[in-house]
């Protein structure tokens, strides 16, 4: 009955009325309400749809696939095509290689190509954002509409997730169990056998705040409305994919079935801390993220699949724990405690640094790990960075200052980072021209305030530290400053086999100082990133609030992109911070400053390290570099005294206990030493040691990691009996 009388909007609104009076025997028509509301919401949200919302020529041509077309109208690339190539696009291409809906109305003149299924690899951002939507609607329905969905992108590796509050109760969210998995599941593939249809409109601000009118489930969608209008916006584009209505500004596939496969596979926690213009939400809140993935044929899942058992398998906390490195502890969550043999590891990384330090100009220095709000407040990261500090209040009613001040109790905080820190040791002496460039380098601990969920192993952590450095310099000196910490991360990267690829970030919508300074800033880092020939990217609107930035993302042995350096130039700190020195003509003038990370955080580098070497470090890395392994028991005393020879220059292990010599070289295996040295009664005989070499039977086979494999290789010496002198010889070239 419904479907036949409900036609009109006056009839859905009569019926809506009716079914919401109190009666337990209609929970199935409340079900069929949400869906009457929804359609309702949209039919009135298309009534608003804005035509035109862009000046429309009287007439003008679109030419798609190199076929030109005479269009009067606004004209959606769907229509232009044929069926065939209708049934094949996903998206339509421009010129300058924006990304467009199918459905999406043209208003100009262009030119155009149409984005296959099969190219979908191309456009992977925007195909997995049209995912999100899919994940969205069947969260949406799996609790009811009992959910409050914050936002849902791409993720950085693969897939795609949406965040929110689930079951929203004061602000909290219920946690998503595995169990809720295959339900969700089946919901999302229902949307793709229906081949759900994206559909979109374009209306008024207030038309969407109309429609997102519920004050705790579009709280998000709301807040979101609202940034929009403080940005000068007056209309949103929402999609509908089945009764699931988004703000979104796309662009989309023309409907689920693009997507063969779905599946969710992991719930991680995430923060709310956006500055809120929606007074409703609380400005602090722990949102359940969703992850999922999707792909266009069963044969990508499949791989997709092998790739995360092997990931699973190089795990650095896996291998964290067999080589006995690191651990965590519930009582300091996101601070490692690094055992003695991840403590050496930790120091090679660190004294590779330092040698290059010594070569680059840069003075080490160390600094408080502890400031009152006043340094932040100065340096701008108060109004920017709060809510990602660790602070403390301070307990003591007054402290003494040496002038005799008193001091009043004030809120302090772990540093998140060293660049005011080394500010005020800029500032602490008095400058010159001659003093420039001033190359500070830091290791201190660095401390963050991570939501609890969002703690993983080493990648995700709330204690740690970065290889900071920081440049003080002339304006003349920037881009030969820039160009060499450039090179500086290409010769370190180079050491640990690694390729790194630059991306560029840009200004971003909230930024301190004048535009035309940034202007500046970028040009610079274009100019170092063009002359260093580092391959890079141009990423726009993601640098820091104080400067644009160089970040440096690398490939790990599965494919996976990591970012881990960072070269930032700001003009905005020495002001802030108002540092000068004398020029050459007695003037003062403000320095700029360089932030740079070569390996980012050592925290992050070791785990990306311990699964791009699935646990086979090179020599001049390992903590574990050389095993001694007496055959029996009256070759001890050789093994020791070889042991002692070694001690000095490398990390060498000795296993003399009373098993055999197979089942202790299968019981060491995973620890992972480069060499192993076998002494029994004939190199006793003859003062020499029999050498095993870990790699001997990787490198004898194919491997897909070449970098890896280079590196590896390079470490290699042959399998052969060696007099311990001309052992050392060749260590020294690998330790070196």
């Amino acid at each position: 009955t419904f479907k036949e009388t409900s036609s009109s909007p006056q009839a859905k609104m009569a019926l809506a009325r009716h079914l919401s009076a109190p009666c337990p025997q209609i929970a199935l028509h409340h079900h069929m309400l949400n869906k009457c509301v929804r359609s309702l919401s949209w039919d009135a949200l298309q009534s608003a749809h804005l035509e035109a919302a862009e000046p429309l020529e009287a007439s003008f041509e679109l030419v798609v696939n190199e076929l030109p077309h005479a269009v009067t109208g606004p004209t959606a690339p769907i229509s232009l095509l044929s069926k065939k190539q209708a049934k094949r696009a996903i998206f339509a291409r421009l010129e300058d290689g924006s990304i467009l809906d199918l459905q999406q109305p043209l208003y100009r003149s262009c030119r155009l190509q149409t984005v296959a299924a099969s190219e979908w690899g191309s456009v992977k951002a925007h195909y997995w954002h049209s995912a999100a939507h899919v994940l969205g609607a069947a969260l949406t329905e799996y609790y009811d509409g009992d959910i409050a969905l914050c936002d849902g992108h791409a993720s950085k590796t693969d897939g795609f997730f949406y965040e929110g509050l689930l079951k929203p109760d004061s602000w909290h969210s219920a946690a998503l169990q595995q169990d809720d998995f295959g339900p969700i599941n089946v919901l999302a593939q229902n949307l793709l056998r229906q081949r759900a249809a994206f559909e979109r409109v374009d209306v008024p601000i207030s038309v969407a705040i109309e429609h997102f009118n519920h004050p705790v489930r579009d709280a998000f969608k709301r807040h979101f409305l609202r940034r929009l209008e403080q940005h000068g916006s007056s209309t949103a584009t929402l999609y509908k994919l089945g009764n699931f209505i988004d703000l979104c500004e796309g662009p989309h596939v023309p409907h689920a079935g693009c997507f063969a496969n779905f599946e969710l596979f992991q719930t991680s926690a995430a923060q709310w801390h956006w500055e809120n213009v929606e007074s409703s939400v609380p400005s602090d809140l722990n949102l359940q993220r969703v992850h999922a993935i999707a792909f266009p044929d069963s044969k990508h899942l499949k791989q997709w699949h092998a790739r995360r058992e092997a990931a699973a398998a190089r795990s650095h906390q896996v291998i964290g724990q067999q080589q006995r490195l690191f651990f965590l502890d519930a009582r300091s969550p996101g601070a490692p405690f690094f055992l003695p043999h991840g403590t050496r590891l930790f120091n090679r990384l660190k004294g590779m640094l330092q040698a290059k330090y010594r070569r680059y100009g840069f003075e080490e220095v160390m600094t408080p790990l502890v400031f009152k709000a006043q340094l932040w407040q100065e340096s701008g990261h108060w109004d920017f960075y709060q809510d990602d500090m660790i602070l403390l209040n301070s307990t003591s009613d007054s402290a003494q200052g040496e002038d005799g001040s008193t001091d009043q109790p004030e809120q302090r905080g772990l540093k998140p980072m060293n660049c005011p820190a080394h500010c005020v040791m800029f500032a602490s002496d008095a400058r010159s021209y001659r003093d420039l460039p001033l190359r500070l380098a830091d290791f201190t601990a660095l401390h963050r305030n991570e939501a609890s969920g969002a703690l993983t192993g080493l990648t995700r952590v709330s204690q740690f530290h970065q290889d900071d450095g920081h440049v003080f310099c002339t304006n003349e000196q920037v881009e030969d400053e820039m160009s060499a910490c450039l090179q500086l991360v290409d010769e370190v990267y180079t050491k640990l086999g690694l390729v790194p690829k630059a991306v560029l970030s840009t200004r971003p919508d909230k930024f301190v100082g004048d535009a035309a300074d940034w202007d500046v800033a970028e040009a610079k880092l274009e100019a170092s990133l063009a002359a260093s020939k580092m391959a890079f990217d141009i990423n726009p609107g993601d640098g820091a609030f104080y400067g644009p930035k160089i970040d440096i993302r690398v490939l790990d042995a599965l494919g996976r992109l990591h970012q881990t350096a960072t070269i930032q130039l700001d003009f905005q700190m020495p002001l802030r911070f108002n540092l000068k020195y004398k020029d050459a003509k007695g003037q003062l003038q403000h320095p700029v400053i360089i932030h740079r990370a070569v390996l980012g955080s050592f925290e992050r580098m070791i785990a990306l390290l311990s699964e791009h070497y699935a646990g086979r470090w090179p020599f001049r890395l390992n903590p574990r570099q050389v095993l001694i392994l007496p055959i029996a028991e009256r070759h001890n005393e050789t093994a020791r005294a070889v042991k002692a020879q070694l001690d000095e220059r490398y990390y060498v292990d000795l296993d003399d206990s009373q098993v055999s010599l197979s089942k202790r070289i299968a019981t060491n295996r995973q620890l992972s030493h480069n060499i192993m040295l076998v002494i029994g009664d004939e190199e006793v005989a003859n003062n020499t040691v029999t050498l095993r070499h870990r790699d001997t039977k990787l490198l004898s086979s194919s491997n897909d990691d070449a970098d890896h494999h280079a590196l590896l290789n390079a470490d290699y010496i042959p399998e052969a009996t060696y007099s311990v002198s001309d052992l050392v010889v060749k260590l020294d070239k690998l330790q070196t």
